[in-house]
């Protein structure tokens, strides 16, 4: 699976799909990473909670840290987030809001993965982490449970 950035520092998360991730609970989440030097590096944060008829999730992505004009100063680049909802039954609930969450903050996919599951969010966080890190970086995904 491929990812591409279409945009940078895009605010579309909803405030409403925050929230009830929040007074939900985290059911789980997946986080890229990169490694550069000593430290670790967020990349792409995805968060999943559920009720009993929907899913929500809100996602962040972050652009690799780089040094400010005073030459000081790390930041990042520029940050992004989204957020989704999946309604109904029958279907794979989180994947389609993890779906629409990163497709909010961003990220256009090669693949549809909307119904398809735990494995399909994993791969496509990594898609987004590996469009974020510079060319080469080895990038990690970690799965995250409350």
């Amino acid at each position: 699976m491929k990812a591409t950035i279409k945009g940078k520092n895009v605010e579309a998360i909803r405030t409403s799909d925050r929230d009830r991730i929040y007074n939900h609970g985290l059911d789980h989440g997946y986080k890229a990473v990169m490694i550069r030097g000593k430290e670790l590096e967020s990349l792409v944060e995805l968060r999943i909670s559920s009720t009993s008829s929907a899913a929500y999730a809100c996602a962040w992505l972050y652009s690799p840290k780089v040094k400010s004009k005073d030459g000081e100063t790390v930041k990042a680049a520029f940050w992004n987030s989204g957020s989704g909802r999946a309604g109904g039954y029958g279907y794979h609930r989180q994947s389609a809001a993890a779906e629409r969450a990163l497709s909010r903050a961003g990220i256009e996919l090669s693949e549809a993965i909307g119904g398809r599951g735990d494995q399909a969010i994993r791969d496509a966080v990594e898609a987004a982490g590996k469009a974020l890190a510079p060319k080469g970086a080895r990038v990690f995904v970690v799965e995250m449970y409350a």
